[in-house]
């Protein structure tokens, strides 16, 4: 078997954390890759008693890799989507940042959780991405994201029109800061702080959701994943930001996208001790409640 471990921008104090994954691991006799900038971090604080591998930052994961443990917080875990690619190849996400939906393993949980993975304790969860299409796409290969595509304004003063097909088939046109258009993986992310719904995974459908809409019953609507989305912006912005996740680039706004499920999904290892509606209660802190 062979692990690869990515991560970027950690906090030293995690490096125990890192070094007990490390060591069970190795102890299990299991080959590891590491990408580069995690080893750069922590090279001073972590051992490893066997050959490791190393990986280029950026560089594609190698096909002979049977998981990738992704270390950090969601960001991290957005940023493997453009290197897993269309391999396939299950992510694991090992929580060290703040909130975690999707880097949903606590770091005091490692030990456990890792046990649980080496004794077949777990499922795929096969997550749909959204892929952007368009003319010059300035986004490449890597033009597709697992929480959302997103439309901003360029300027911060000003207001966009944005008109909305889904199957060619006039939707609504918004006036306002900007668009969302996300996955159910990205229900919780960007969308939810703009008044989306929380949508299960496996619920096969994107949302689209306004920011700072300026017709107020305007309200974010739920589709099937299988339906095209023409995005067109028009009025007085020569321009607008469209981001990908993390990633963003600037656009003519004479040049229409479309939105499609991608051909291939992200799958995420889920350990059997999870569940996702106990992750929203944990993390949302509706347990709050003191009726309950």
């Amino acid at each position: 078997m062979k692990i690869a471990l990515y991560g970027t921008k950690l906090d030293h104090q995690d490096s125990y954390y890192i070094q007990q994954l490390i060591s069970r691991l190795e102890g299990a006799s299991i080959a590891i890759a590491v990408y580069e900038p995690l080893i750069k971090e922590f090279s001073e604080k972590i051992t490893f008693l066997n050959t490791t591998q190393m990986l280029q930052a950026g560089q594609k994961i190698p096909e002979d890799t049977d998981f990738l443990f992704c270390i950090g917080g969601d960001g991290t875990m957005l940023s493997t989507v453009p290197i897993v690619q269309d391999t396939g190849i299950p992510v694991l996400g090992i929580n060290l940042g703040r909130l975690g939906f999707l880097s949903s393993v606590q770091k005091k949980a490692i030990t456990s959780t890792l046990n649980e993975i080496l004794n077949q304790g777990f499922t795929l969860d096969k997550r749909t991405l959204i892929r952007l299409e368009s003319k010059n796409n300035p986004f490449g290969i890597f033009n597709y994201g697992l929480n959302e595509v997103s439309l901003n304004k360029n300027e911060p003063l000003s207001m966009l029109n944005i008109e909305v097909y889904v199957n060619e088939k006039y939707l609504n046109t918004y006036w306002a800061d900007g668009l969302l258009v996300a996955t159910a993986t990205g229900s919780t992310a960007y969308s939810l702080s703009c008044g989306g719904p929380i949508i299960t995974p496996d619920s096969n459908c994107f949302v689209i959701t306004p920011i700072a809409s300026h017709n107020l019953p305007v309200r974010p609507i739920v589709i099937p994943d299988d339906s095209t989305i023409r995005v067109r912006v028009s009025g007085r912005e020569k321009s607008y930001i469209v981001g990908i996740d993390s990633r963003k680039a600037e656009f003519n706004s004479s040049v229409d996208f479309q939105l499609k499920k991608a051909s291939f999904t992200f799958n995420m290892i889920k350990p059997d001790s999870e569940e996702f509606f106990k992750t929203i209660r944990e993390k949302l802190m509706w347990g709050l409640d003191i009726r309950n």
